[in-house]
């Protein structure tokens, strides 16, 4: 999944993911480390610990 700062739009889609697949998966997240202002990175590292 390719992530460019849309915080509310990323976590929609991911938790729709977990919602809806039932079976084992590996997401990986594209963020090219650019600067969220909207919290997009510390969401995506607080999903990374859980």
């Amino acid at each position: 999944m390719i992530v460019y700062g849309r915080k509310e739009a990323t976590q929609k889609s991911i938790n729709s993911l977990f919602k809806h697949t039932h079976y084992p998966f590996t997401l990986v997240i594209v963020n090219n480390n650019f600067p969220y202002p909207d919290g997009t990175k510390e969401f995506l590292e607080k999903l990374k610990r859980e």
